[in-house]
């Protein structure tokens, strides 16, 4: 249970789906939405009048996706902790979000509790461990082995 309120803002380019989230975190004890957003444009303008520790965002909005979206809120907000909440399962994918700093990765398929865990953990410092984000643990580890095993791959020029 956390012991004091924690400031979060959305950004989701779906309206509906933003709004019930907003809604519904706002419902719950110690959680406040302070800003929800379309785009990372709105995002910016939004936090500039209200501090956010948790940002919750898709993956898929116009204009910036993925891990360069996750870099792009890291160099303009350092303190934000991110939590992603998409619907895609690309284990690819969430591990490149790790790399680049993310706190957690929820799945819009997951139960709404699911969420309020993940911001609970993410507002205690902890990173979200879920299945999706332990898998993509997993994943990156194992690619990591294989590379090491491989050995570094030296690339010789046509002289060399």
């Amino acid at each position: 249970m956390l012991s004091q309120c924690v400031r979060v803002a959305i950004v989701d380019n779906q309206v509906f789906f933003r709004k019930t989230l907003s809604s519904y975190l706002s419902e719950q004890r110690n959680i406040q939405v302070v800003t929800q957003a379309a785009d990372m444009d709105d995002l910016t303008n939004g936090l500039k009048y209200s501090s956010a520790d948790i940002l919750i965002m898709d993956l898929f909005m116009p204009g910036v996706q993925g891990s360069e979206a996750v870099r792009s809120v890291h160099k303009e907000y350092p303190r934000i902790k991110i939590l992603i909440l998409s619907m895609s399962n690309d284990m690819d994918m969430v591990s490149e979000l790790m790399d680049s700093g993310i706190h957690g990765y929820i799945s819009k398929s997951d139960e709404p509790d699911d969420l309020i865990k993940a911001i609970h953990a993410v507002a205690q410092n902890d990173i979200y461990r879920n299945r999706i984000f332990t898998e993509a643990l997993y994943r990156s580890m194992q690619n990591n082995l294989q590379e090491h095993r491989n050995g570094p791959r030296v690339l010789l020029s046509e002289r060399e």
